[in-house]
């Protein structure tokens, strides 16, 4: 599974969304995101483990490492 994740500079979490394929004819994981200024996007890979966990429990528990694309532990409720 991917998620789309919206972030600032620092990795901080604003938001996110899964994406998950139709199964149909249809485009797959079609999801555009258009930040603020300020905000960043990234597309990320994730494992079972945590594609199991709650949008809100990931932004809670992660934030994003700008420069390897990818989500490492330390949010919000980390500090």
């Amino acid at each position: 599974m991917k998620l789309v994740v919206v972030h600032d500079d620092e990795g901080e979490i604003v938001t996110l969304a899964r994406v998950e394929s139709s199964g149909g004819d249809g485009p797959h994981g079609d999801v555009r995101v258009w930040p603020d200024r300020g905000y960043y996007v990234t597309e990320l890979d994730v494992s079972h483990e945590l594609a199991r966990l709650a949008p809100t429990d990931i932004a809670a528990r992660y934030r994003v490492d700008p420069q390897a694309r990818k989500l490492v532990a330390g949010g919000e409720s980390e500090e």
